[in-house]
């Protein structure tokens, strides 16, 4: 169950950004208009640190990606100011909770280069996490 608090806290986070932009969450089927921005979400897992033996303690760590995709041949401005508002958002340093997890982000996100991609111009945002849990 924590895998999906993790989610859950990184998701709503996101979805509080404002102004919103309509969004692709995980399995969930969108038809964004040709001209309409839109971006999608993916909580990306890695492999488990278990730094001690024998406690129940172990760490999730991970990457949120969020793609935003915008209209080509509207330059990049738009789509880099909403990939400064999540970097800001999701600074190093803080703490996004849900289902009594604490999900940390250690690292300032990272940004991709533009590039167009199925007909929008997206840029990449990384964002890295980690949260300890105790079972």
């Amino acid at each position: 169950m924590s895998n999906a608090n993790i989610q859950d806290a990184l998701e709503l986070a996101l979805n509080s950004l404002t102004p919103a932009i309509l969004t692709a969450w995980p399995n969930v089927s969108i038809e964004p208009g040709s001209l309409e921005l839109y971006q999608r979400a993916d909580t990306l897992f890695a492999e488990p640190s278990n730094p001690t033996i024998g406690d129940g303690f172990y760490r999730e760590l991970g990457y949120m990606q969020v793609t935003l995709y915008y209209p080509v041949q509207a330059g990049s401005r738009a789509a880099v100011t909403r990939a400064e508002m999540i970097r800001t958002l999701f600074k190093r340093g803080s703490t996004f909770t849900n289902g009594g997890i604490d999900v940390k982000i250690p690292r300032k996100p990272s940004l991709s280069l533009g590039n167009p991609q199925d007909g929008r111009y997206t840029v990449i945002v990384k964002i890295p996490f980690y949260a300890d849990i105790f079972e």
